[in-house]
C-alpha cells in the first residue's frame, strides 16, 4: 500500500473559517452585550440533495453532504462549498469542534480533507460499512493529528502520517488522550486480543471492555472481560487485584489523573473500588457513576441499599429512603430516589450538589442545604461556577413548564429546557443556555431571550475568553430548505 501525506499542511493546521455572503443587520444592544445577526446562506443549494448532516459540539459549525444528480458528493461547510468526489466518508469534528475532517473517495483511491485542505492520499480505507464500526477517522482534540483505518494486505492498520501501525484482523476504540498526544486503540489478531499505544502492542488476557486514557495522557487503564472468572483492571501495564466483574462504562480516571476507580460486582452486590480498595465495606444492591472532584481529593458516588423493582405501569419503584449520597466512602443523606448524573464537585472541590426526590418532590442540595422543590430536575446535570460561588440547573414547575434556576431564584418558564447547555462565563458575571418556546429555540443571555430560530445546533454557545458568544442558527423548515445565520453576542464596552 502506498499511503502519500502532505507533512507541511499537517504542521500547519488552519482553524475552521467561516465564510459569510451577505452583510450582516446592524448591533443590537442586549443587557451587557452587542448582538448582530449576518446570514451564511442557504442549507442547500439548488440542484443538490443533502444526504446527511454534522453540527460541531460546540454550535458554532454546521457541515452536510450534498449529493449532486449524476451521484456526485460535496461537503458543504458553514456554507462554504469544498471539492466533489465520489462518495463521502467519516466526516467528523475534533472534540471542540473547531476542525472539520472527512475521507473523499475516488477511482483512483481516497483523500483525507482536513478544513477544506487535502492533508494525504490512501489506497484502501476501512469505512464503517467495511469494519461494522461506528468510526474510521479520529482527530485529535486540537485537530493536530489525524489516525484512520486503512487496509494492507488484506488486513486493517492504523496510519497517523504516513506511518501505518500494526497489522490486525479488526480494530476498534481508536482514540486520541485529552491533550492530544498519544494515541491508543484494541486490535484483534487471529484470535488475540492487543492494546496499542503510540504503535507499541501489548497482548491482553482475553476481550477489552473499556479502555480510557487519563486526560494529561499519561495513564492507560483498561479491563479484560475474562471467561470463567472476574474481570481484571491493567493499569499503564500492571494488573490489579480483581474484587469482580467491571461494570461497563463505569472505568474512569479522576480529572488530574492521580487516581482511578470502577464499579464492581459479584453476583447482587456491587462496590465502589477506587486505586484498588474498596471505598466502604458495605456493598450495596446497585451503585451510579463514580465521580472525582478535580484533583481526587474526594470521590463520590449514589447507593441504593435495595433493588430497584419494576411497577405495573413498566416504570422503576424504588423503594424508599433506599438511595443514598456516599462521599469518601460516608453516607451523607439518605433519600427516595436520586437523578443518576446530576451530582457535582465545584472546581476546588470544596462544594458539592445534587438532586433528590422525597416523596413527589425533588430539589437540588447544594453544600447538603435543600432548595426549592419542584416537580422534576432536569437532564444535564447541575453545575458550579469556575469559583464555585453560583450554581445553576433546570426544573420542572408544577405548571409543567420548565426553568433555569440560577443561585436558587427561579428564571422565566419555557416549553423546554435544554439541561446541558447551561453555562456561566469565566469570571461568573453572564450565564447562558438554550430554550424552547411556540415552537421556536432561543438562547437566553442573563435572562434575556433572544430571537426565536425553527433550530439550533448542539448543546449551546460556550462563552470564550474574550467573553462573547458564537452561534449557529436556522430559520425554515425542513433544514434542506432552511437559511443559516450566525449570531454573536460581544461585551458591549463600558
Amino acid at each position: 500500500m502506498t499511503i502519500r501525506v502532505r507533512t507541511a499542511v499537517l504542521c500547519i493546521l488552519a482553524s475552521i473559517s467561516c465564510v459569510l455572503t451577505s452583510c450582516g443587520e446592524p448591533d443590537q444592544k442586549v443587557g451587557d452585550f452587542l448582538v448582530q445577526e449576518k446570514t451564511v446562506g442557504p442549507v442547500l443549494r439548488d440542484g443538490w440533495m443533502m444526504m446527511n448532516e454534522i453540527a460541531s459540539p460546540d454550535g458554532k459549525h454546521f457541515a452536510c453532504v450534498d449529493v449532486s444528480e449524476n451521484a456526485r458528493m460535496r461537503v458543504v461547510l458553514d456554507g462554504q462549498v469544498q471539492r466533489e468526489f465520489d462518495a463521502i466518508l467519516s466526516m467528523t469534528y475534533s472534540s471542540d469542534g473547531s476542525h472539520l475532517a472527512y475521507v473523499g473517495k475516488e477511482a483512483n483511491g481516497h483523500t483525507v480533507m482536513l478544513d477544506g485542505r487535502v492533508v494525504g492520499t490512501i489506497d484502501g480505507f476501512a469505512n464503517k460499512q467495511q469494519m461494522g464500526r461506528d468510526l474510521s477517522l479520529t482527530v485529535s482534540p486540537d485537530g493536530s493529528r489525524l489516525a484512520l483505518l486503512a487496509f494492507q494486505k488484506g488486513k486493517v492498520v492504523v496510519v497517523e502520517g504516513d506511518k501505518p501501525g500494526p497489522q490486525f484482523d479488526r480494530i476498534s476504540k481508536v482514540k486520541f488522550s485529552p491533550d492530544g498526544k498519544r494515541l491508543a486503540y484494541i486490535g484483534s489478531r487471529d484470535g488475540k486480543w492487543f492494546v496499542i499505544v503510540d504503535g507499541n502492542e501489548k497482548e491482553a488476557e482475553d476481550r477489552v471492555g473499556d479502555f480510557i486514557l487519563s486526560k494529561d495522557g499519561k495513564h492507560v487503564a483498561y479491563s479484560v472481560i475474562v471467561q470463567n472468572g472476574w474481570d481484571s483492571l491493567t493499569i499503564d501495564g500492571v494488573t490489579q487485584q480483581k474484587f469482580g466483574d467491571i461494570v461497563s462504562g463505569s472505568l474512569r480516571f479522576s480529572p488530574d489523573g492521580s487516581r482511578i476507580g470502577y464499579i464492581s460486582a459479584a453476583g447482587s452486590e456491587f462496590r465502589c473500588i477506587v486505586d484498588g480498595q474498596p471505598v466502604s465495606n458495605k456493598s450495596s444492591a446497585g451503585l451510579s457513576d463514580i465521580e472525582f472532584s478535580n484533583h481526587g481529593e474526594h470521590v463520590a458516588y449514589f447507593s441504593l441499599s435495595k433493588p430497584v423493582r419494576q411497577g405495573s405501569d413498566g416504570k422503576a419503584v424504588f423503594e424508599p429512603g433506599s438511595a443514598s449520597v456516599v462521599i469518601d466512602g460516608t453516607v451523607i443523606a439518605e433519600f427516595d430516589e436520586l437523578r443518576v448524573g446530576s451530582f457535582s464537585f465545584s472546581n476546588d472541590g470544596q462544594h458539592t450538589a445534587w438532586a433528590a426526590r422525597r416523596g413527589t418532590e425533588w430539589r437540588v442540595y447544594v453544600d447538603q442545604k435543600a432548595q426549592s422543590p419542584f416537580a422534576a430536575i432536569g437532564e444535564g446535570g447541575i453545575y458550579f461556577n469556575s469559583e464555585g460561588t453560583r450554581v445553576a440547573y433546570s426544573a420542572q414547575g408544577e405548571d409543567k413548564k420548565w426553568r433555569v434556576v440560577v443561585d436558587g431564584v427561579q428564571g422565566e418558564p419555557f416549553d423546554e429546557v435544554n439541561g446541558k447547555s447551561i453555562v456561566f462565563s469565566a469570571e461568573a458575571k453572564h450565564i447562558s443556555y438554550i430554550a424552547d418556546r411556540d415552537g421556536k429555540s432561543s438562547v437566553v443571555v442573563d435572562g434575556k431571550v433572544g430571537a426565536g430560530y425553527d433550530q439550533l445546533m448542539g448543546n449551546g454557545p460556550r462563552f470564550a475568553d474574550d467573553g462573547s458568544l458564537e452561534y449557529l442558527a436556522f430559520r425554515g423548515t425542513p433544514m434542506a430548505k432552511a437559511s443559516m445565520v450566525r449570531v454573536k453576542y460581544r461585551p458591549a464596552k463600558q
